[in-house]
Formats: structure tokens, C-alpha cells, sequence
């Protein structure tokens, strides 16, 4: 990848679902943008488990702002959380890439 900005957001549900699953979907996501070039922002590596969802929202909110990509798992439009990243990243005019 030649940007200089290949940061890359994972968004996608989180709350409501098996921790350890949505870990595993997020990791899996995270090594597959590194393999293409992007340096993946791994929302559950941000947060610690017992955080409240605004207290997670308000690091993810402010990590996904530094990116240039959001890249959206195909759960994200059952998460509230992640239809407000989508609706911030369509506003900042990021790159979105739908899995």
C-alpha cells in the first residue's frame, strides 16, 4: 500500500455477543488488513473488559478519527456502537470497506 496513512478501523458488534467470539472475528479481520497493507486499529485491544460501553466508545470514537480506512464486519449494522463509527466515518469522509 503507498498512503502514508494506511491506518485502517475495525468496526463491528461487540456488546450483546460472546466476548471471546467477537475477539476472534476481530483478530482474524485485523491479520487479514495487515496482509494486504493496512495497519489495523483493533477496537478490542483498545478497550479493557470491564469499561463501560461509553468509556470504550469514547477511545474507539477518538482512534478512528487518526485513520484513513474503516474497515466494517459484516455484524456492524447490528451494533449500536458501530452504526455511530459508520455514521462519524461517512462525515469525516473516511474510505469505508465493506467485508
Amino acid at each position: 500500500m503507498s498512503t502514508s496513512n494506511n491506518k485502517c478501523y475495525i468496526a463491528g458488534k461487540i456488546t450483546g455477543i460472546n466476548y471471546k467470539y467477537a475477539k476472534s472475528l476481530f483478530l482474524k479481520a485485523e491479520k487479514n488488513l495487515s496482509k494486504r497493507g493496512y495497519r489495523p486499529v483493533n477496537p478490542t485491544k483498545l478497550c479493557k473488559s470491564n469499561w463501560s460501553w461509553y468509556r470504550c466508545m469514547v477511545v474507539c470514537i477518538w482512534n478512528l478519527i487518526w485513520c484513513k480506512y474503516v474497515y466494517m464486519l459484516p455484524n456492524w449494522s447490528k451494533s449500536k456502537g458501530a452504526k455511530i463509527e459508520y455514521k462519524i466515518s461517512v462525515l469525516l469522509n473516511k474510505i469505508i470497506i465493506l467485508e
